[in-house]
């Protein structure tokens, strides 16, 4: 799709007049830039010249920016310029809503951004450079009401370099998920609702079109009765090496919508029909003399899929995302034509029943059965004999195609990883009240080795690629320090390929943390982001001080945003001995025998060997709680 003229990239200069971002009624434009797309060329107007931005707005139909929807459209409209009537693009929520969604480096994105600020994604994605980087300006400036022909050209010079880099940005976002519009309405498609909107609704917009439903929203705040997730085992050994298997269902889920008939469940009215199914511990019957249209439509936007992945053609991974999204949709109030509570619930239980089944039918056959997670069972070949696995997996899903009222020639087992060494690692783990039901296994095993579901390592071979597959384990979390990262990834990964060992001395953890330091402390931060303060529960956690925080030689209190701290034991904010100052006042203050080195220590210590905690009494736990966000915890 070539990218339409009518669009109008553009970014603000504003005078805080020393409020904070929680008060942007008092935040004034002195600045508006923007380049054309239609006109080709840039634009640089103060804050006398509104008619002439309120004109240049009028003119295009799509306005890009980056946190326009909360910054520089709210202040414009404080100021009488208003965008009815445009689509508004923001790429700041582009990038939040779909980084788990964007495989970048044989990895995904957001695992590589630290926070999503314009300057760190545009470097990540490696758009710019060192030189054609954001630049810096004395925010001071923009307080005042005239300027300089200096510092005009100063703004002018800072201005134009943001729009540049949010140019490069929505160029790169544009032809990103160009190919995701080819299973949309052309209406969306001319109004490129493909790159604007989240994950969810493109999704829904997709099966509704492939359905043939209509797209209807309910603005329901229903909650679900059912909350049965996927089957997780606790593991049944630390560590393992020799032939050991990841056996995976190909697209479980969406095949368990397609073959069960799941949006075709029967009304209470139907239920005296004689065709209709129930299996696989139900709740819901389901017909089973007629497919649902929108199982229908899954199945071939799935052969769709296969048929575009085996010709490389990049259209097949806005089906992907979009197939794997259906299963939201299905326990989703909001989503309308597709939400079916009982459904969505049953989904779940089928799929623990065939992982079940799968683990069943392996340990039967002899293979020894260590670990199973939601759609994946693992195994150790013992006899070294892979063929032996390939066929007991073939009578597994021809066991499954029996008992389906629509079995597929998609819906199949393969082997998704050959593992050469994996393992699992010790710590706190759920109550038997949060785990719910056991089967008598998975007490043995919990007891016995009391080892964490869901984080793991392991080492496999793909054709020529000997790597590293993480799950979970703190080291992917944005919140870590780089520096935990850097040990990991730099000196961790070789020797647990060469050596099949995840465990290392204490002091050789210690001489990496100190060299890396030495280097380059910046790498030792940690990155706290920080809403209004109004959003948090409890008034003493760590978000709310550092919303309150006045750094050395500051009038101003930090308010909200993303900052980058420096764990020590003398300054800043933190309760207790552990602390957290700016990069700046510990270059001014502190030296390296101040930093508290055991919050990297912590991040790594499921990989040390005799990790000691340091001990606290006045540390205690605290779920922290956003209405807005996810639940999180903090540690005092």
């Amino acid at each position: 799709m070539v990218m339409p003229e009518s669009v109008l990239c553009y970014d603000i200069e504003t005078a805080t007049n020393q409020a904070s971002f929680q008060e942007l009624e008092k935040h004034e434009l002195r600045f508006f830039g923007a380049y054309s797309y239609l006109d080709k060329q840039h634009y640089l107007y103060d804050h006398h010249q509104k008619d002439e931005i309120k004109q240049l707005i009028s003119r295009h139909k799509f306005v890009v920016g980056f946190n326009n929807k909360h910054y520089d459209n709210v202040i414009l409209e404080q100021e009488g310029i208003k965008f009815d009537f445009k689509i508004v693009i923001d790429l700041h929520k582009i990038i939040e809503q779909r980084q788990m969604s964007i495989k970048w480096k044989n990895s995904i994105l957001g695992y590589h951004l630290r926070d999503l600020s314009l300057d760190t994604i545009t470097r990540t994605l490696e758009l710019v450079n060192d030189t054609t980087a954001k630049g810096e300006l004395d925010y001071n400036m923009l307080n005042k009401t005239e300027f300089t022909k200096e510092e005009y050209n100063e703004i002018e010079k800072y201005t134009v370099r943001d729009i540049e880099i949010t140019q490069k940005l929505w160029e790169w976002c544009f032809d990103w998920f160009d190919s995701w519009g080819h299973s949309l309405k052309e209406k969306d498609q001319k109004n490129l609702v493909h790159i604007h909107c989240t994950p969810s609704v493109y999704s829904y917009k997709v099966i509704c079109k492939k359905a043939g439903l209509r797209e209807e929203y309910s603005q329901s705040k229903e909650k679900n009765k059912f909350n049965e997730g996927g089957y997780v085992a606790y593991p049944a050994v630390e560590s393992l090496e020799g032939d050991i298997y990841c056996m995976d269902f190909a697209s479980l889920y969406p095949h368990i919508m397609i073959q069960c008939n799941m949006f075709g469940r029967a009304q209470p009215i139907e239920k005296l029909r004689t065709n209709v199914w129930s299996g696989f511990d139900c709740n819901g019957i389901y017909n089973s003399e007629e497919m649902h249209k929108i199982s229908k439509a899954l199945h071939e936007m799935y052969l769709e899929r296969r048929a575009l992945k085996k010709a490389k053609d990049p259209r097949e991974y806005g089906l992907k995302i979009a197939m794997n999204t259906v299963y939201g949709l299905l326990r989703s109030s909001l989503f309308k034509s597709v939400y079916d509570e009982v459904a969505g619930n049953d989904v779940c239980l089928i799929a623990q029943n065939w992982v079940k089944l799968a683990r069943k039918r392996f340990k039967e056959a002899g293979l020894f059965v260590f670990y199973t997670d939601t759609d994946s069972v693992y195994i150790q070949d013992l006899e070294n004999n892979k063929q032996k696995i390939l066929d007991v997996t073939k009578s597994l899903i021809e066991k499954i195609k029996s008992n389906v009222p629509f079995p597929v020639d998609t819906f199949d087992m393969d082997i998704d990883y050959e593992i050469d060494f994996i393992s699992f690692f010790k710590g706190k783990v759920k109550t038997n009240e949060e785990d719910g039901e056991l089967d008598e296994e998975d007490i043995i095993n919990k007891e016995k080795f009391g080892l964490l579901k869901k984080n793991y390592v392991f080492s496999y071979k793909k054709g020529d690629v000997h790597d590293i597959y993480i799950k979970n384990l703190g080291i992917v979390k944005r919140s870590n320090t780089p520096l935990s990262k850097r040990i990991f990834w730099e000196k961790m990964k070789p020797l647990i390929l060469a050596n099949h060992c995840c465990k290392f001395p204490n002091e050789m953890i210690a001489d990496w943390v100190k060299k890396y330091i030495d280097e380059d402390i910046s790498l030792f931060t940690r990155r706290f982001t920080v809403k209004k303060r109004d959003l948090y529960k409890v008034e003493g956690c760590m978000q709310v001080q550092i919303h309150d925080y006045i750094p050395e030689g500051k009038t101003n209190p930090l308010g909200p945003g993303t900052y980058f701290f420096i764990p020590n034991k003398k300054l800043g904010v933190g309760k207790g001995f552990k602390k957290y100052c700016l990069l700046e006042e510990y270059q001014n203050n502190l030296n390296y025998e101040d930093l508290y080195l055991d919050v990297v220590m912590k991040e790594l210590s499921y990989f040390n060997e005799n990790y000691i905690p340091v001990m606290n009494s006045k540390k205690k736990e605290k779920i922290i709680k956003f209405e807005d966000t996810l639940t999180q915890k903090e540690l005092w």
